[in-house]
């Protein structure tokens, strides 16, 4: 069995490219599982069977350990734009 507990998960630049390259090559939602799959090492089919919340909770790991945990965002208004 796979560790998933929430914590931190980086990807340095070189994992990040090539991950980015074979996650070009699939669909939605097996290309989240392609980046899980490099960034945890836990197998493919292993992913597949996780609740959304558990693989969102995984790719929000993946955003942090990254990225960091600020994320910079803006939207318009509907009322003034």
């Amino acid at each position: 069995m796979h560790d998933i507990s929430m914590h931190a998960i980086a990807l340095d630049d070189s994992r990040l490219l090539d991950t980015w390259d074979r996650a070009a090559t699939v669909e939605r939602p097996w290309r989240e599982l392609v980046l899980l799959e490099s960034a945890c090492g836990i197998p493919f089919e292993t992913l597949a069977h996780l609740s959304v919340g558990e693989r969102d909770r995984l790719l929000l790991a993946i955003r942090i350990g990254t990225f960091g945990a600020r994320l910079e965002c803006e939207t318009a208004c509907p009322t003034c734009n």
